[in-house]
């Protein structure tokens, strides 16, 4: 099992975890995969991702007949997993799956592990299905380090987890970590304040060549901030500022919210309104953090006033906007029009 081994091996305390553990024998991959699918990538034509990776088309197709692949999700192919309501459902469209040989077909394996990891949040079982493939897809992988990753447990265990499954992708020489693993990596060292395993992460990326992915590069601020690691937050954050202030997109804003996020966090509230007064353009989120940080550090007058420049602009305020400002507008005695 990989959980025993990563206790017994790298252990909680381990400063190498994700430099220099090893995977036991058994876990090695046994043939090469060179299908790549990825649900975030790769939704529309999913069965043409699995056939472009060298899968037979009879293992998604029992019948051997064409299929329109256009705008079709992964689910389509399985719709007993549909209805499954409780994990007893879960575990005999499981038994079906081996019975029927479709357990053998990586969509379908990825796709049983998706429900139990997500819908029924069961992470064991979900952890018993990964372990049984042979070999886990680029989606496979990615979902069981996510999985753990937003677990909801109170312990450093599942987030441990997470990286010592993200060690054994990175051994297996089969797979590679891309933009949607590195993430869920962050968090988890977040989680367990593991920054150094996060600088680690921090290399891997620069090397791979995603530090300009906004999507990598928002996760990798937030596990600076998140630490306490301004500094290095910071540095990354310049080093993409220009090109973050020519984006309108919602990626470009979700940068900007980390480190605002970041300096509200440590009571910075100078650099933090310097920034959000800087941003190109901003979210409810944004306004929230703002908002939310004056709030929860007793300066009421200040929230009041953001409150009022928010209800002038184009953004709505919703739940947790009033859920900061209504305690303050009660505490001064302030109505705000």
């Amino acid at each position: 099992m990989v959980m025993a081994w990563g206790r017994e091996s790298a252990g909680t305390d381990a400063p190498g975890l994700i430099s220099s553990a090893a995977p036991p024998p058994s876990l090695l991959p046994r043939r090469r995969l060179t299908e790549s699918f990825s649900r975030e990538e790769q939704w529309p034509s999913t069965v043409a991702a699995v056939r472009g990776g060298g899968v037979d088309s009879s293992s998604v197709d029992p019948c051997h007949k064409p299929i329109d692949t256009i705008s079709l999700h992964p689910s389509t192919f399985f719709p007993d997993l549909k209805p499954c309501q409780t994990l007893k459902d879960l575990s005999q469209v499981h038994a079906k799956f081996i019975k029927t040989g479709h357990i053998r077909d990586p969509l379908a394996a990825a796709e049983l592990l998706r429900f139990s990891a997500f819908y029924h949040r069961n992470l064991r079982y979900a952890r018993h299905i990964f372990d049984q493939m042979d070999p886990p897809n680029y989606f496979s992988w990615n979902t069981i380090i996510r999985a753990l990753s937003e677990s909801d447990d109170q312990n450093d265990d599942d987030p441990f987890q997470a990286l010592v499954i993200f060690r054994l992708m990175l051994v297996d020489e089969l797979v590679e970590p891309n933009r949607f693993t590195f993430p869920s990596v962050l968090k988890a060292c977040a989680q367990m304040g593991r920054v150094e395993e996060g600088k680690q992460v921090h290399g891997m990326v620069v090397k791979i060549g995603l530090e300009d992915d906004e999507f990598v590069l928002s996760n990798l601020v937030r596990m600076y901030v998140m630490r306490g690691a301004m500094e290095y937050a910071h540095v990354l954050f310049n080093l993409n500022k220009v090109n973050v202030k020519r984006k309108t997109q919602m990626g470009g804003t979700v940068l900007w919210n980390v480190m605002v996020d970041g300096f509200v966090r440590n009571r910075d509230f100078r650099l933090a309104r310097e920034l959000f007064d800087e941003m190109p353009q901003r979210s409810v989120v944004s306004w929230n953090s703002m908002i939310s940080g004056y709030a929860h550090n007793g300066l009421f007058k200040e929230a009041i006033e953001l409150f009022k420049d928010m209800q002038m602009g184009d953004t709505r305020p919703n739940y947790v906007t009033l859920v900061s400002v209504l305690p303050v507008i009660s505490r001064l005695g302030t109505f705000v029009r």
